[in-house]
């Protein structure tokens, strides 16, 4: 049985088919009103990304975007974007437009800047409004994250695509038809995305995890310090079956707690003694890199930001915390 807590979802209204990557259970991945970042130089902000509904510049290695021409999509035509590159696109839409039962997918300009490769991570801003008077819907105040898989565009699929591109996607949203934008501003290896810390490092909580039994969890004195911008990853036991990988399924127990009061905000041994099962291409990004890589059997403590827990749902109750969860991965299901 799944949490409601760890599913993946869209932004604030259902992007069609487009599973867009990292979004928390209410809201998607696409930024976080928390301040934290994108890792590396080329996501510092030199606006407030903090103020939500204020989107924040963000460096980016792109120069410019050139125009898609001859396109046959009603989209692109429709569409018109300003802002510069590393902004939050603003949003022109033509009122006439329709959108499809099922929504509609494309690129409106191609950037030039690094080519995504898969296995990456893409980092992203978004805006959100209505095609019918333009009504704000959402927007990013700072870079979200996705995984980058092959297959096409339609599906969430970005590699191939260059560090830049903008792109729209149309949906039908609940009869109030809507347009979100996105604008893809950098791209990390996966080994840029998780740090992989030791037991007993300063500034980290201490877990005691007995083996089948719920773990308790400890804050530092004062609270959870800052860690990095990424996932912050602690192997407590090593486990010596299978590697996960990001495109499976798996069965765990888990915990999850706030990282300001160490408040218990979800766990899989409130349900029982069975483990709950996730598809990591279908929870918060911080499970899905976090665990990536790891053995079954392993237990480990993921520090997850805001940006990579539920930081793009701003009604969300956890839209600010830094999440603490220790996780124990029993096992991998096979695909059906």
């Amino acid at each position: 049985m799944s949490s409601t807590f760890l599913r993946r979802g869209a932004v604030l209204v259902t992007v069609a088919a487009l599973a867009l990557a990292g979004c928390s259970d209410d809201g998607g991945n696409t930024s976080s009103s928390s301040g934290y970042a994108t890792p590396g130089a080329s996501a510092t902000p030199s606006g407030d990304a903090a103020t939500p509904g204020v989107p924040a510049t963000f460096a980016t290695t792109a120069t410019t975007c050139t125009p898609v021409e001859g396109s046959e999509s009603k989209l692109v035509s429709a569409v018109t974007l300003g802002g510069d590159l590393g902004t939050t696109p603003t949003i022109t839409v033509d009122a006439s437009y329709e959108v499809p039962e099922q929504g509609e997918v494309a690129t409106l300009c191609t950037g030039d800047g690094p080519v995504l490769e898969e296995g990456n991570v893409a980092t992203y801003l978004s805006r959100a409004v209505t095609i019918a008077d333009g009504t704000e819907l959402y927007v990013a105040t700072a870079p979200g994250y996705m995984s980058v898989a092959k297959g096409e565009l339609d599906q969430g699929a970005l590699a191939g695509l260059t560090v830049g591109t903008r792109f729209a996607v149309t949906f039908p949203n609940d009869g109030t038809p809507a347009v979100q934008v996105y604008e893809l501003v950098d791209v990390l290896a996966q080994d840029e995305f998780v740090t992989d810390a030791k037991v007993g490092d300063a500034g980290l909580p201490t877990v005691d995890a007995p083996q089948g039994k719920k773990p308790t969890v400890t804050l530092p004195e004062g609270g959870l310090a800052t860690t990095a911008p990424g996932v912050t990853r602690v192997v407590l036991e090593e486990g010596d079956g299978d590697v996960v990988k990001q495109t499976d399924t798996i069965k765990a127990f888990y915990l999850g707690v706030n990282g300001s009061d160490g408040k218990e905000f979800d766990s899989s041994w409130t349900r029982g003694d069975e483990p709950s099962e996730f598809p990591l291409t279908g929870v918060i990004q911080g499970w899905t890199h976090g665990l990536e890589g790891l053995k079954v059997g392993t237990t480990v403590m993921l520090v997850i930001p805001p940006a990579l827990g539920y930081g793009a749902s701003p009604t969300s109750e956890l839209a600010t915390e830094t999440l603490v969860f220790v996780v124990t991965i029993d096992s991998v299901v096979a695909a059906k």
